[in-house]
């Protein structure tokens, strides 16, 4: 999941319960950068609330208080591993280079770092010194931000390829590129709500599927607790949003779907507590209801039952 944090110039600082709460949601390290006299500043591998908010308080003194660091952009991201595992060096942001070395340096000065919430599945591997949004800088944004072609919309073909991932560049001299659909709140956005306090519920079945799929190590977090178990029945079912019809004829026609709320692609798996398919966007955290028709038309009951 992740979360990505942009507070524009002029905008207060969120609080410290609203950096604790995403911390809570997302607790595989933290980190952030601001722009400055032509820089962007990295600090990250903060690898717990107290290590966040001590390095936070600090940055925040030097730049001479809250109001002065209102006066300045930021940008905090607070991690859930999808790849590479839990290693303070592949906490965001990181530095714009097509240098992994560059992008695991816990403080730095560069011209340009990136921050990202979601699942880059083209630059997904299982590769343990590097993550997908790590290779995404590499392979992807590196060379077409610094082509010779002046032809290439590159803001274009970066949305595209993206397609709704939500992803953040910031530049030494305070310019922001945002991508994906983010949600502003007093001034600041945020690239999902798992800021607020126990927003997001997912399903330990969901957390299994996508550990067969990638191998990554969701299930540990996202567990259903004791009172949730009791309240889950199938009759929540309800509580789903229907799939689209767009968005079924997608799934037919492909196998794929994607989140009418924020773009990001839906994975698919059997619920068994809720006893129905059930499609999760990894990065809002939407949950649709999918009729046992549409999967068995798409791939045929025996083919996707992943769990079984």
């Amino acid at each position: 999941m992740c979360i990505a944090i942009y507070k524009p110039v002029g905008a207060k600082m969120p609080t410290y319960k609203t950096f604790e709460t995403s911390f809570d949601n997302n607790p595989d390290g933290a980190g952030y950068m601001f722009a400055k006299n032509g820089k962007v500043h990295i600090e990250k591998g903060l690898m717990t609330f107290t290590d966040f908010k001590k390095s936070l308080s600090k940055t925040i003194k030097s730049l001479g208080g809250k109001k002065s660091a209102s006066k300045i952009p930021m940008v905090f991201h607070f991690r859930i591993t999808t790849q590479g595992g839990v290693k303070p060096e592949l906490t965001h942001p990181f530095a714009f280079s097509n240098n992994y070395d560059d992008m695991k340096k816990l403080s730095c000065d560069v011209d340009i770092a990136i921050a990202h919430n979601g699942i880059i599945s083209a630059t997904s591997s299982n590769a343990d010194d590097h993550n997908d949004t790590m290779e995404f800088i590499k392979d992807i944004a590196y060379p077409l931000m610094n082509s010779h072609d002046k032809s290439l919309d590159v803001h274009y073909l970066l949305d595209k390829f993206l397609h709704g991932n939500k992803v953040v560049f910031l530049h030494g001299n305070g310019k922001v590129d945002m991508y994906g659909d983010w949600k502003e709140n007093k001034g600041v956005f945020y690239s999902n709500e798992t800021y607020k306090e126990k927003t997001f519920k997912t399903w330990s079945s969901y957390s299994s599927y996508y550990n067969d799929l990638y191998g990554y190590g969701y299930g540990r977090y996202y567990q259903d607790s004791k009172e949730d178990k009791e309240k889950t029945n199938k009759r929540e079912i309800g509580k789903l949003a229907i799939m689209s019809m767009w968005q079924e004829d997608d799934l037919i026609a492909n196998g794929d779907t994607w989140c009418d709320e924020c773009g990001s692609e839906v994975y698919v798996d059997y619920d068994d507590e809720l006893g129905c398919w059930v499609g999760t966007c990894m990065s809002c955290g939407k949950q649709y209801y999918i009729d046992d028709d549409v999967i068995d038309r798409v791939y045929g009951a025996e083919d996707y039952e992943f769990n079984n």
